[in-house]
């Protein structure tokens, strides 16, 4: 059973400004403590000090370390702590009124409770959830998104760090792929709603009569995603035709659809195809 005094948040910030610390607000007063793990350049303490959190962490890591290490530095911080579960955050996205309260009665209530890792909200990514048709309250998922899970740190220890050369995309993908061969469920509760915001936002297009809606990731998102599909095809063979198929499917919107900034990120994309051939892991560098 998950219980307050064993839940500890974790939130990854960048930069983070007054949209994001609003968001915070949404869960900081559902745990027990808040891991702050901040990836930004400078020191952003005293915005904790203006919000009068109390039950907050903060690790400042003054550079961006990637999505990856820290969730691993918040994970094993609240391991230190004696938590039992952790509740995973990107510093956009947020609950409705109560939303945390009710994924946490709702993953007590579920019946294969002890053989589940991950307990995730249905995720409504920039208000188009209402397209979705109605889902049963509970569904067994192959992978969900990293923001608003409850993950247990029992599952955590057996699978083993999120990977950390993956940097930003795919991890999750990656990790959830590794939580089901280790065993474990990953369950989404579908009657409890995440709120959460791209960087790059959304964009609508026509294609011969058809409106269509794809997430605008910028240039060095698609180096990742290029890049870090390859690396999940490798390592996990029995995905490979799956994360091959991903990646086409990738390149494929970016050359039929998006007009924004399309050559220059189908040069990221192929820059991310041939540092995956060179073995090149981490953070991008312009080599």
């Amino acid at each position: 059973m998950i219980q307050k005094d064993d839940l500890f948040g974790i939130v990854v910030w960048y930069n983070p400004c007054e949209v994001n610390l609003s968001a915070t607000d949404s869960y900081v007063n559902e745990v027990n403590k808040l891991i702050i793990v901040d990836n930004s350049d400078g020191d952003n303490s005293h915005l904790i000090e203006q919000k009068g959190w109390k039950n907050t962490i903060y690790l400042p890591n003054r550079q961006n370390k990637g999505i990856a290490t820290a969730l691993n530095q918040g994970c094993r911080l609240a391991l230190e702590q004696g938590a039992q579960w952790v509740l995973t955050m990107d510093q956009d996205s947020f609950f409705d009124n109560d939303g945390v309260k009710s994924l946490i009665q709702k993953a007590n209530h579920y019946c294969n409770f002890n053989e589940t890792a991950i307990f995730s909200p249905r995720h409504n990514i920039e208000d188009e959830i209402t397209k979705d048709k109605v889902k049963p309250e509970y569904t067994i998922e192959n992978d969900v998104m990293t923001s608003g899970n409850l993950l247990s740190l029992a599952a955590f220890q057996a699978t083993g760090d999120f990977l950390d050369d993956f940097f930003i995309d795919l991890v999750d993908l990656e990790y959830c792929i590794r939580i089901k061969k280790n065993g474990f469920l990953i369950v989404m509760i579908n009657d409890v709603t995440l709120h959460h915001f791209l960087g790059g936002g959304t964009y609508q297009t026509t294609f011969l009569g058809f409106k269509k809606s794809f997430y605008n990731h910028s240039p060095l998102r698609k180096y990742y995603i290029a890049r870090n599909s390859l690396y999940v095809a490798s390592l996990h063979k029995e995905q490979s035709k799956k994360y091959r198929k991903y990646l086409l499917k990738q390149i494929k919107k970016v050359v039929l659809y998006d007009n924004c900034n399309k050559w220059i990120k189908l040069r990221f994309m192929i820059k991310g195809i041939l540092d995956y051939r060179k073995g090149i892991k981490g953070p991008y560098t312009a080599h």
